[in-house]
């Protein structure tokens, strides 16, 4: 099942302050508590405090409750994940993805494919100092395919 959460603009969360007057819509596979808690209720099971340490444009759900996040970032709870990571369920990083030094620009659009490979979109010309203009698919571990 599938719980829409919307966040609005300059609102604190974990996923860090979002701004520019765009509302984020953040899809996340639910626990059965939050599925049965009031509308608009946090997730106490999702990790608390500041996660990212700078804009995040783009909250893709993936395989297993996994949760992909993409953005301006250069870390997700002090991992170097530049504009790319992978959290788990819990919101903790996930360790298998490792984007290595990740994009050198935003990534604004993540979409996840069926085969479990990931395609990135944004300002970046490089992923993990290869060049990648703009856009970039990955295998389900970080690495460029």
């Amino acid at each position: 099942m599938i719980c829409m959460t919307v966040i609005q603009p300059t609102t604190p969360c974990s996923f860090g302050l979002l701004n520019r007057g765009v509302l984020l819509l953040i899809l996340l596979l639910c626990s059965p508590a939050v599925l049965h808690s009031a509308p608009g209720a946090l997730d106490p099971t999702f990790a608390t405090g500041s996660i990212v340490n700078n804009i995040v444009n783009a909250v893709v759900p993936a395989a297993e409750g996994k949760i992909y996040v993409a953005g301006a970032f250069t870390t997700v709870r002090g991992a170097l994940r530049n504009g790319i990571a992978r959290l788990n369920p819990d919101g903790t990083v996930d360790p298998t993805f490792d984007p290595g030094t990740g994009a050198n620009r935003w990534v604004h659009t993540v979409a996840v494919q069926t085969d479990g490979k990931v395609l990135i979109g944004g300002e970046f010309t490089t992923y993990n100092g290869t060049a990648r203009n703009y856009i970039a698919r990955l295998n389900s571990d970080g690495s460029l395919d």
